[in-house]
């Protein structure tokens, strides 16, 4: 089985792995620099966490990059591919296999066994625009989510539904996403600095093939080339950080 397919046949949610293999929650632990030292962030998501590309063949997680440029102590990193924000709300607590068969713990789970973590980046909802919920729901379960992990003691980055060609280009997709991320914006702007958000389509804007930047990004529209994961974690190393 290939990817799910939209509206006019553009992939809209991550495909099935065949021999793609990616460590449980990647983690990088190292000497910490005086401006990090000893904190830990979790990086929780799907696919686009676990740094799926290749047609999922390979993997390159964009958690150790991001611990390097931080010069924290560590990031750990939990991706479930093909998993939607509503299908991480449920396993929180479980260890459970994604569309790649690679079990992985739930976020919560992942905190409780891997932490303490100071700040848990959640990166989530691409699935969700495949899955046709409206803009309110994508938002209130990622919502959810960040929630959870601020119960357990962290405080959370909240990254923006990331553009892809589906997204760009079926207006309904488009209409979802803008919403979703403008009812997640002002949720975490009210949050003061317990949240913080990251506009992750300015960040890194998609791009066509040929455009500039369009080695950034898989043929699928979707996922993020094993330079773009780079990119992503070069360019969020320069937002500052809930330190």
């Amino acid at each position: 089985g290939g990817a799910s397919r939209g509206r006019g046949g553009t992939a809209l949610h991550d495909g099935v792995c065949r021999e793609g293999k990616v460590p449980l929650g990647t983690r990088m632990v190292d000497t910490a620099s005086p401006s990090g030292e000893g904190m830990r962030l979790l990086i929780y998501g799907d696919s686009l966490t676990a740094g799926y590309h290749s047609n999922g063949l390979r993997f390159s997680p964009w958690a150790p990059a991001l611990r390097a440029l931080l010069g924290v102590e560590a990031v750990d990193a939990v991706g479930h591919s093909g998993w939607t924000s509503s299908e991480m709300r449920a396993a929180m607590d479980e260890e459970a296999a994604d569309v790649c068969g690679l079990k992985k713990p739930g976020m919560r789970l992942a905190m409780r066994t891997q932490g303490p973590f100071d700040a848990v980046v959640i990166l989530a909802g691409t699935n969700d625009l495949a899955s046709e919920g409206s803009p309110e729901q994508i938002s209130g379960s990622i919502q959810l989510l960040h929630a959870a992990a601020r119960a357990e003691g962290a405080r959370t980055v909240a990254m923006a539904i990331p553009e892809s060609l589906a997204a760009r280009h079926v207006p309904a997709l488009a209409a979802t996403r803008a919403v979703a991320n403008e009812r997640l914006a002002a949720w975490a702007r009210s949050q003061g600095e317990s949240v913080l958000w990251v506009d992750t389509g300015a960040l890194l804007p998609y791009s066509e093939p040929s455009a500039e930047g369009g080695h950034l990004w898989e043929p699928d529209g979707l996922h993020l080339s094993q330079a773009g994961y780079a990119a992503l974690a070069e360019r969020l190393g320069a937002e500052p950080g809930p330190r």
